[in-house]
Parts: C-alpha cells; sequence; structure tokens
C-alpha cells in the first residue's frame, strides 16, 4: 500500500499510478512524481515505504523507500543525461533531442524530502544522508558551509536589506553575501569580462523551471576571487516570491541527490 493516510495528515495529496513510469516493462521500478497539486506514486509490492516523519504546518513528509537493485529505461531530453546513464538511443521529438537511457536503482534505503513550498507548490528532493525529521532534512539539503545557519526563505518582491550576513534561499538555490574585499573583486572582475543578462542560474543544465537572474557570472579558477557563479539584480522564478540583491552574491545550489527513481529528481 501507498502511504496515503500518512501524507494526508501532512496536508500533502497523494494518489497511485494506474501504470508504471516510462513504460510497461518498469512494473517492477518504484516510481514518485508530482501531477498538478498532488504527488503519484506507483509502489510495487515489494518495495519498502514509509513516512519517516512529517510536519503538518509546513506540509513536508520525510519518505523512505527499500526496492532491490534494478535496471529500468526512461526518456529524457539529450541535454539531461547524467553522467552515470547508459545510452540506448537518441531520437528527435518534435524540436527537442531525446535519448532513452538505462538507470539503475539503489539498493540502499533513500531518503526524500516531498511537501510544497510557500506557494504551496509540490516539490521533490532526494536527501543526501539519514533525516529522523522534516528539520534534519532541511539541514541535509543546506550545502555543508551552510549547515547550522539561519536562511531567509523566500519575500514578496523583497529587496534585500537584511543583516549583512543573511543567506537567502529560491527553490534549490542559496544566495550567500559576500564581505567587502569579495564584493570588490567580484565587482572589477565584472567590470573587466562583462556580465550575462536576464540568464538562468545553473545554465542548459538546470532543471525544471528556470530561476531567472538580472545578472550573472562565472569566476574560474586561477583569480584572485573565489571560483563560483555570482547573481545581482532580480531573481524570479514562476513558482517563487521574487527576491532582489542590489548587491552581488555568491550562489550555492543544496545538496539533494539526482537519484535513480523516475520523477523524483528535482526540487523547486
Amino acid at each position: 500500500m501507498i502511504p496515503l493516510r500518512q501524507f494526508h495528515e501532512a496536508g500533502l495529496k497523494l494518489e497511485e499510478s494506474a501504470t508504471p513510469f516510462g513504460s510497461a516493462s518498469n512494473q517492477h521500478v518504484f516510481g514518485l512524481d508530482i501531477q498538478g497539486d498532488r504527488f503519484r506514486m506507483w509502489k510495487p509490492e515489494h518495495v519498502i515505504t514509509q513516512v519517516q516523519a512529517r510536519d503538518a504546518k509546513m506540509r513536508q513528509v520525510v519518505l523512505t523507500v527499500k526496492e532491490p537493485l534494478t535496471t529500468f529505461t526512461l526518456e529524457v531530453p539529450k541535454h539531461m543525461v547524467a553522467p552515470r546513464d547508459r545510452v540506448l538511443r537518441t531520437f528527435k521529438s518534435g524540436r527537442s533531442v531525446v535519448a532513452e537511457v538505462e538507470r539503475k536503482t539503489s539498493p540502499e534505503t533513500r531518503y526524500f524530502l516531498c511537501g510544497v513550498d510557500e506557494r504551496n507548490h509540490p516539490f521533490i528532493a532526494q536527501l543526501p544522508g539519514i533525516a529522523t525529521s522534516v528539520q534534519k532534512a532541511h539541514e541535509l539539503l543546506k550545502p555543508q558551509e551552510l549547515r547550522g545557519q539561519k536562511v531567509k526563505g523566500h519575500g514578496k518582491n523583497v529587496k534585500v536589506r537584511g543583516k549583512k550576513k543573511t543567506v537567502y534561499r529560491q527553490g534549490e538555490w542559496f544566495m550567500l553575501p559576500l564581505n567587502v574585499d569579495d564584493l570588490a573583486g567580484v565587482e572589477a572582475y565584472a567590470q573587466k569580462h562583462g556580465t550575462v543578462k536576464a540568464v538562468r542560474l545553473g545554465g542548459r543544465m538546470g532543471r525544471g523551471k528556470p530561476h531567472t537572474a538580472d545578472e550573472q557570472i562565472v569566476v574560474p579558477d586561477g583569480v584572485v576571487v573565489r571560483a563560483a557563479v555570482y547573481m545581482r539584480g532580480k531573481l524570479r522564478h514562476v513558482e517563487h516570491d521574487t527576491l532582489d540583491f542590489p548587491n552581488w552574491v555568491r550562489v550555492v545550489r543544496n545538496t539533494e541527490v539526482g537519484g535513480a527513481t523516475q520523477g523524483a529528481t528535482w526540487v523547486d
């Protein structure tokens, strides 16, 4: 049985999928995705799922999945082929190039954070470790350098003028403030090399709907300034409140795992 009651008690909608994900041949593979305002799950009888923790106020749960090592196939946009994927074939689908890839599930117990964001949009994130609470899951998704620090999650069209040490988050992205020296160094680099306007964070490899920054620069290794991605101005996303950074900030992605579970490879 899928954990309908536990999701419902956390204020989340979950329904059982009528068919396996990808193709009929994947009937032995666990699948989890999002359809509109609800989660959809395909759970073979031999797969064990359990809601490890839930937070009804935040409307989020920690879900564990245990299944044996299994090989399955999946069609993904060619630019989203992972290094570990075995590409079986590529083909045109409309204007896009699609790859049929072979993947393997993990025999290790996997942990997922499932819930809704500030605008009640569902999300899924595979965690990089064990979480026994929703709060622990949030900590695991933070980059190592931010563990234990407070993060401001969102603000409606907010002008970011808080404390200089405030870290902000929009979806899977964290924005870190710079000290005076680093800010001067980034500004000097931007003036010398220019910036990219209205650009998607993460570039072409970004998943899901884009988070778009007014200005962005990517500083390579071998420069006085720390090698990283930096942005300035408004950061927009159709499912999140807009953030507005008057000064350059360093951008870091969360630590979610791009696992083999079908459909469960993003957080947004």
